[in-house]
């Protein structure tokens, strides 16, 4: 069975140049709020670092709106039910924008270590897209389908033996292997380049070209093994788009966007749990602080709210039994 492919023409041109300026036009409305004295260049050279930081997750979640996330979905769903055959498929939580610009650090090939998309333990179709052309000049995704390649990175506990920096350090020992082995893929804005959860992959470093792209998951829950994944937060998600990206963005140290969000949100259609669990997040004085938006943001330190919410469910459960 193939594990990856890509797909051309996926996202109308339309749908990509909004999403494109509206990305840019988020990154500048969270530098003005939180960083006015940082330049414009200095704030997108902090953004192109390899690993995600709390910034890039909350213009993730401040872009992936509710109206966002049903004008992409029909589109991708359309292009896995062709490639990887007609399922249920649910749009995935964990879904990243990214920026890399050229740079002069190193020799080394790519700028992001290898890794597997296995967040919370689950059996996913990733989506990569450029939100403009992506070729060797810009970098782009890169594919790892090649035996030699897993035995390179592999760890005998199942992690990746070198995170970033560890892979810089040995870069000349790797990067023949994988200039050698790899994939990489020639695209234009919108189309896709899809693979599921047991590929590993990376991305090459621009050489000359800054590049813009996003990634989402797709999954089936009827796929999933009985110990993996979270299917009540996937439905959540699903179901409440923009009030889970507040909860996030509060999460995060970003109280602006989700103030925005918020306010336009009629409470009243949430159920009591979730509603619930927005008020605890906006009466608690522990969120992060704002200045710290540029701090790594690990996958699995986010959508910490639901453990409010499981415990809020549990607990009045218990006074019903």
């Amino acid at each position: 069975m193939h594990t990856y492919g890509e797909i051309k023409n996926v996202i109308p041109g339309g749908i990509i140049a909004n999403l494109r300026d509206r990305m840019l036009d988020v990154i500048d409305d969270l530098s003005a709020a939180y960083f006015p004295n940082l330049s414009h260049d200095d704030v997108m050279k902090r953004y192109a670092h390899s690993k995600p930081s709390r910034f890039s997750r909350a213009v993730a979640y401040r872009l992936f709106t509710q109206d966002t996330v049903d004008a992409l979905v029909p589109h991708l769903k359309r292009a896995a039910s062709g490639f990887w055959g007609d399922k249920n498929y649910s749009f995935y939580p964990v879904f990243y924008v990214r920026i890399s610009l050229p740079h002069s650090e190193g020799g080394h090939l790519l700028d992001s270590q290898p890794h597997y998309d296995r967040s919370f333990d689950c059996y996913a179709y990733s989506m990569w897209v450029p939100l403009e052309a992506s070729n060797e000049e810009t970098g782009g995704i890169c594919l790892f389908p090649d035996q030699e390649l897993v035995d390179a990175f592999a760890h005998p506990f199942g992690n990746n033996r070198y995170d970033f920096d560890g892979y810089k350090e040995n870069y000349k020992d790797l990067d023949p292997v994988i200039r050698n082995k790899s994939i990489t893929f020639d695209l234009d804005s919108g189309d896709v380049v899809t693979f599921d959860s047991d590929l590993l992959h990376g991305a090459t470093r621009p050489i000359s070209k800054p590049r813009l792209s996003f990634d989402v998951r797709l999954l089936s829950l009827e796929d999933q093994a009985a110990d993996a994944c979270a299917p009540e937060l996937i439905k959540l998600f699903n179901e409440y788009v923009d009030c889970s990206n507040a909860m996030n963005l509060m999460t995060l140290g970003d109280p602006v966007g989700a103030k925005r969000i918020t306010e336009k949100l009629d409470r009243a259609l949430l159920p009591t749990a979730l509603r619930e669990t927005l008020n605890a997040l906006e009466n608690s004085g522990d969120m992060p602080p704002s200045k710290d938006l540029f701090e790594a943001s690990p996958w699995h330190t986010e959508y910490s709210w639901f453990k409010i919410y499981k415990n809020y469910v549990e607990s009045n459960s218990r006074g019903t039994a």
